[in-house]
Formats: structure tokens, sequence, C-alpha cells
């Protein structure tokens, strides 16, 4: 479902709103929590293609 018709439907019957758990982490480990926007996941993953090219070189 797209993200406004969850808000919409995010009510139970009796009227009060639903929690919104998409903004938390789905993990706890260090590196979800070291990552937190898309622009360090692109850093990550580029400097981890750069270690596999090089382990693969080897």
């Amino acid at each position: 479902m797209t993200k406004n018709i969850q808000l919409a439907a995010g009510f139970n019957k009796v009227g009060k709103p639903v929690e919104d758990t998409s903004a938390q982490p789905l993990s706890n480990d260090s590196l979800s929590m070291s990552i937190r926007n898309k622009k360090e996941a692109d850093l990550f993953l580029a400097a981890l293609n750069v270690v596999i090219k090089i382990a693969r070189h080897k």
C-alpha cells in the first residue's frame, strides 16, 4: 500500500491512530544504525565494491 493509503487506513475501530513504524530501523545492528541515509548507503556500497575488486585480484 502507498504511504497515504496506510495513513488514511491507519486508525483502529475506536478511532485511535495506529502507530507508524516505517521510519524505525528494521534491525539494531551497528551497520544499519551507522548508515542513516541514502548518501551514506551509496558511499558504503562504493567502498565495498572497491574492496571486493581488490580481493578478487589477489
